[in-house]
């Protein structure tokens, strides 16, 4: 990697990388990082396209945690107050919209761009990809009695690529980067010791078992984003002392997590900021009255026959729950 940095960046303060995002959650000894912003990234690329679309980045996941916004908050049951706290986005890219493959990968469709499970959607020209990362990388510290400096991020990302060549693929360098504090790889925070040689991999879906999630488009960018942040959330207060308190656990001590629920607790946070979540095609920002889904519009939209001269085809029907006035 050309600005030589590792992917976890433990040997910074000489700490492991477990013992590191204690620290950096606030939940070590040390107090001294607990003001950063967690930022989990997940760029999606199309592995399985030909031509010109192959490899070609199609989605990127942006997920956030202000540990700033959440100081006084106590994480609560299974981590509940910390992830519901979580904010994400979800970006795909104008030029690779219609690209498409009915593959699939462990079980789930590779191809789910439409399927973001925790917020809207956004597009963006592939030529502006770069600045608007650049940008989720770049917060102003907006305290009253900030310096107006940007603030500390902690960069969370999963693989066996370091972290300068993964954001290679956005045209961004490591070295570039003067508000990332650390860089924490799940794939180190997994290893038992050092790093997981490259032909025995911890999955997403594998960690996300762990921790009793069970997802339903896993594939999707903004949703894996989603699910890392958790996982991080999860990992580092399993092991703190908190644990005991928040966690269930077995005879031996082991902690068992089933939090599958705390993301359900997290789109109903989601819904509330952007205007609620349809119940019939899931998606946030409008109710099932003002839904787009065709078939569901004509549904509850169609006209209500007239009282006075009902059509034959319409007697036995029963009156949708929505009507368009």
């Amino acid at each position: 990697m050309a600005d030589g940095r590792t992917t976890s960046r433990s040997q910074d303060t000489g700490l492991e990388p477990e013992e590191l995002l204690q620290n950096l959650m606030g939940l070590g000894t040390s107090l001294n990082h607990s003001d950063v912003v967690f930022i989990a990234m997940y760029i999606k690329y199309a592995s399985w396209a030909t031509g010109k679309a192959q490899n070609a980045v199609v989605e990127v996941g942006i997920s956030t945690l202000d540990m700033r916004h959440i100081r006084e908050i106590h994480p609560s049951v299974s981590g509940v107050g910390w992830i519901r706290n979580i904010r994400s986005r979800h970006i795909r890219i104008t030029e690779w919209r219609t690209i498409f493959t009915t593959a699939m990968s462990e079980g789930h469709p590779l191809s789910c761009a439409k399927d973001f499970e925790f917020g809207k959607s956004e597009s963006v020209d592939r030529a502006a990809l770069g600045d608007k990362i650049w940008n989720a990388l770049h917060i102003m510290d907006d305290h009253p009695r900030g310096s107006r400096s940007y603030r500390k991020i902690v960069l969370v990302i999963n693989g066996h690529q370091e972290a300068g060549e993964y954001l290679g693929r956005v045209g961004i360098t490591l070295s570039e980067l003067s508000t990332v504090e650390a860089v924490l790889n799940l794939q180190d925070l997994e290893a038992a010791v050092g790093p997981l040689p490259v032909e025995a991999p911890v999955s997403l879906s594998g960690l996300l078992e762990q921790y009793g999630i069970e997802p339903l488009w896993f594939h999707n960018a903004g949703n894996q984003a989603s699910y890392m942040l958790a996982v991080t959330i999860l990992k580092a207060l399993t092991q703190s002392s908190l644990g005991p308190h928040i966690f269930l656990h077995t005879l031996d001590g082991s902690p068992i997590v089933n939090a599958n629920w705390t993301l359900e607790s997290l789109k109903a946070a989601v819904a509330q900021k952007v205007g609620g979540r349809c119940i019939h095609c899931n998606m946030f920002g409008h109710l099932a009255p003002r839904c787009q889904n065709a078939s569901i519009s004509e549904r509850f939209l169609r006209q209500v026959p007239s009282k006075k001269n009902p059509s034959k085809k319409n007697l036995n029907r029963r009156r949708p729950a929505f009507v368009q006035k």
